[in-house]
């Protein structure tokens, strides 16, 4: 990993590179120009003559706008800094503007993974406050390709496809699908301009080159992603692109003497396939993003009802099962068992189940040795709550200051007024701080599960003082990370699980202060399979959260999935042949594995066709080749050849549903496949591979 910073003629450049990914950045004229992702070699220094009006704007490595002024240019280098640790380099970049009392820090995170983490951060060096109005974290020019038309086939009219996930509402996570990036503005985005559910990530791949992208934004709040393919006549195309925040303005405030930070955002690029970008940006997430304290855990979950002694009961068998954790869901609080939705917010152990408190379960569950947790939506407050009254003045307003009533998400039955806490503002976000660590400490348990099951306002509200306003939505995710980083750092044995509706805020914003996450509420086949398909490729898979069984499709296809996952799973005739493979089998390796995504994109959320993941060690030793049959999968048997076998080796093959075993070369199935037959639709089949 290195980083360089050269002055030539009076223009400074600096250059990125961890050893699999170079990018390269030029200070021009006051203008800090990206020249891309380049493969290195003595010619990658654009030409000065070349970056004419508009490709100096639209090459801008980042875009500030403060009170309505666009600050592209006036920049001056100061100076660089890097924190060189040995797994990781850090470099931050110094600049100051010449005019407005600004000053910019670009900041860079090389792991030497292929991925790279970038976020800004604007230090107002003014006597008084600033309204930032714009903000990309990363902008600018990706590639430039010459006489590309004369290097594609017939049938196509662009070199770039990107892909992402089609959907933004509840229940219909992770649909991945290509688009054809044609020559213009292309944008998508969510949690403004569209709903919560789709995870702010995308690929991009040029098919001339073979070269591929992935990126994503840690972030909770509105975003958009907007790409920018511009060519000639005579076949010259520029691509650019810009990823940044999206809401009602001015996005934030920052005081005088004040320093913003941004969202991370994170680019991986490779010269190969969609596979080989994922598994470069799983490998930066596992190194940068997932908390240490249980790095290489992947625990099993199962879910109690009833009273204490139901649990204790249930407890015990968990354990006896192999499970690591029993978990209390939400109605652990309420006086109304089943209607715990309206009581969210009465963080107090209902007596008729728990007479004692809560802490007589944690305890029993210490002595034997299984973890315990509990449920709570701190973020929101039911509408027959004690707090409804009480914190009235500390919901979000709408325009007439009334408070939000939010509904939860998509879901078909009411939760009557809920109130939504404003915590974009500090007494609120301290508030329920210390409420989580009141019931943390009391209650005893070392498992704790969050959730948010409410349409998210935030983005659309606006907070007003002495006559200046400023959008909710970016210091509320400010405040709650900070909450989240301090919650953590004082609880280092508890394990945190997200949720938000299951998919409504997977981003790694927030993820960095969680364990794990639930990526969807509806699980049910085959929608199970495109939900985790595609967020599998933004996250790595052993911290996805999301199976349940259902009884209208063979249990085996949810099984057979979860083997890819971190389950949380009832138990059942059919769970302890799963343990056993799940524990022995797929758990040892799932933290470091490789994952294939031998079907990627699907053209509908309600996938028709074979679905194919495959699962392998890095040193690989061992794979796990999954085949889904959805709706209509129009063949009665499937050949893959895998991807993360070793053809020098062979291998003892177990078929998880006949649990036959017999022996095939690597050669064989790298180079010429495995055929496996398929039982019909919304079933499935499962091959576990052991190198001899």
């Amino acid at each position: 990993m290195d980083f360089k910073h050269t002055q030539d003629n009076g223009n400074d450049f600096f250059e990125y590179d961890d050893g699999r990914i170079k990018y390269v950045e030029w200070l021009y004229n006051g203008v800090l120009l990206s020249c891309g992702f380049v493969n290195g070699g003595p010619n990658w220094r654009a030409d000065a003559n070349y970056l004419k009006f508009p490709d100096r704007t639209e090459s801008s490595v980042f875009i500030v706008e403060l009170d309505g002024m666009s600050l592209i240019d006036h920049w001056e280098f100061i100076e660089s800094r890097r924190e060189d640790s040995g797994d990781c380099l850090s470099v931050s970049v110094l600049l100051r503007h010449r005019i407005v009392g600004t000053e910019v820090a670009v900041c860079t995170k090389l792991d030497g993974t292929g991925c790279i983490s970038r976020w800004i951060e604007v230090r107002n060096t003014s006597d008084h406050a600033c309204a930032l109005t714009r903000l990309a974290v990363m902008s600018g020019r990706m590639e430039y390709m010459e006489s590309w038309k004369n290097k594609i086939r017939e049938d196509l009219d662009t070199p770039y496809r990107l892909g992402y996930f089609e959907n933004t509402e509840w229940r219909y996570e992770g649909q991945f699908k290509w688009h054809e990036l044609h020559s213009d503005k292309y944008s998508f985005g969510g949690r403004f301009n569209r709903f919560r559910y789709r995870h702010p990530f995308c690929v991009l791949e040029n098919r001339i080159i073979g070269v591929t992208y992935a990126m994503q934004l840690a972030y909770s709040g509105g975003y958009q992603f907007t790409f920018d393919f511009r060519n000639s006549p005579a076949g010259e195309g520029v691509l650019a692109f810009a990823a940044e925040i999206d809401g009602l303005k001015p996005i934030r405030m920052i005081e005088s003497g004040e320093t913003l930070r941004s969202p991370e955002i994170l680019v991986s690029k490779v010269i190969g396939d969609l596979d080989g970008s994922v598994q470069q940006m799983h490998e930066h997430i596992r190194n940068n993003y997932i908390p240490k304290s249980f790095r290489g855990k992947v625990f099993i979950e199962n879910r109690g009802v009833g009273n204490v002694g139901d649990d204790k009961e249930n407890a015990g068998k968990a354990l006896e099962n192999g499970y690591d954790i029993y978990y209390r869901d939400a109605d652990w609080f309420s006086e109304e068992p089943g209607n715990y939705l309206e009581y969210s917010g009465d963080w107090e152990a209902s007596p008729g189940l728990y007479p004692n408190g809560f802490r007589e379960l944690s305890d029993y569950c210490r002595s034997i040795g299984i973890r315990v947790g509990l449920w709570m939506e701190t973020e929101r407050i039911g509408s027959k709550s004690r707090l409804m009254k009480s914190d009235h003045d500390m919901f979000m307003k709408n325009e007439k200051d009334e408070i939000i009533h939010g509904e939860l998400d998509g879901i078909w039955f009411s939760i009557g007024e809920s109130g939504f806490y404003n915590l974009s503002r500090k007494d609120v976000c301290d508030k329920i701080e210390a409420e989580i660590c009141r019931v943390l400490e009391e209650t005893g348990v070392n498992f704790f599960r969050l959730d948010c099951n409410i349409d998210y306002y935030a983005p659309w509200v606006m907070n007003w003082e002495d006559g200046r306003g400023e959008a909710v939505d970016f210091r509320y995710n400010e405040n709650m990370y900070a909450m989240w980083d301090r919650i953590r750092r004082r609880f280092p044995d508890t394990v945190f699980e997200n949720c938000a509706s299951g998919g409504g805020r997977t981003d790694l914003g927030m993820l960095r202060f969680f364990d794990h996450t639930w990526i969807s509420d509806n699980l049910e086949a085959p929608r199970a399979f495109t939900i985790f398909n595609g967020m599998s490729m933004c996250l790595p898979p052993e911290i996805l959260t999301a199976l349940r069984l259902w009884n209208h499709v063979d249990p085996d296809y949810h099984l057979m999935l979860a083997m890819f996952t971190r389950p949380s799973l009832p138990i059942t005739e059919k769970t302890g042949k799963f343990m056993k493979y799940y524990r022995e089998f797929a758990r040892p390796f799932l933290p470091t594995c490789r994952l294939f995504h031998h079907t990627p994109a699907f053209r509908s959320f309600d996938a028709t066709g074979v679905g194919v993941l495959e699962a392998a060690s890095d040193d690989r030793t061992r794979d796990m080749l999954g085949l889904f049959c959805n709706f209509d999968p129009g063949q009665t048997d499937c050949t893959v050849k895998l991807k993360g076998i070793n053809a020098s080796f062979d291998y003892k093959i177990t078929d998880y549903r006949t649990e036959e075993t017999f022996t095939v070369s690597g050669y064989d199935l790298k180079y010429r496949g495995i055929n496996v037959p398929l039982r019909g639709a919304l079933t499935a089949e499962l091959l576990m591979m052991e190198k001899i």
